[in-house]
């Protein structure tokens, strides 16, 4: 482990005593992509009031053949995402030693919602559920693209100095069991198996009650 002046949470995650319980927030704040700061400059409307509108943003075409899958381009961090690698080494600087810094992805499935839905799926729930059923041969080769590139995204945080990393289960509330056992976790436990060991994991599964099934990951 890296010399910390707080390191409850590392000592936690690597089964080490600490004295108290450590506790820490996740926040989500600061888009920095381009074109989501251009419809905010453009629409001029009030954060909230965006978030409320279920046309926007939208993909314009959701990802629902084997076609469209596969024109899916690999992931490469190195070229694509130095921003990522800058932020996590500029918060380092910025602590200096205080605290450790935690990286973060959503989870293949979660990723998959979204693409499945062309949208927010909150509204598409039952839609992108019966097509996860009915269309298994391209959820699995989705999920196997989105698997691959997340694996990819979290060792690159690792690389850039993240002392942790997370992946994140958004909608594990609505996914039945069975489903969640076919399709999500063998995902993780993929990603899980692949990640370097320089660095703990945690598993954020939204009100998922099935713990058993969550250690099961790795």
């Amino acid at each position: 482990m890296p010399f910390l002046k707080n390191d409850r949470l590392l000592r936690v995650l690597n089964h080490l005593p600490v004295d108290r319980v450590p506790v820490w927030l996740m926040r989500q704040a600061g888009r920095t992509d381009p074109e989501y700061c251009q419809l905010r400059k453009n629409d001029g409307r009030a954060l909230e009031e965006l978030f409320e509108d279920p046309d926007i943003p939208v993909l314009e075409k959701p990802v629902r053949t084997l076609a469209q899958v596969k024109t899916l381009r690999a992931l490469d961090p190195e070229k694509q995402l130095q921003t990522v690698s800058q932020i996590l080494k500029g918060l380092n600087a910025e602590l200096n030693g205080e605290l450790p810094v935690l990286g973060f992805a959503g989870s293949p499935m979660s990723l998959a919602f979204f693409m499945i839905a062309g949208s927010s799926p909150n509204r598409k729930l039952d839609e992108v559920l019966a097509f996860v059923e009915e269309q298994p041969e391209i959820t699995q080769a989705l999920l196997g693209h989105l698997t691959e590139m997340t694996v990819d995204y979290l060792n690159f945080q690792i690389a850039s100095g993240a002392d942790a990393v997370q992946l994140f289960e958004s909608f594990a509330d609505v996914i039945p069991l069975e489903v969640y056992k076919k399709y999500v976790q063998p995902s993780k436990e993929i990603i899980f198996s692949s990640l370097a060991p320089s660095a703990p994991s945690i598993l954020f599964t939204k009100e998922s009650p099935h713990l058993d099934v969550m250690l099961r990951s790795g």
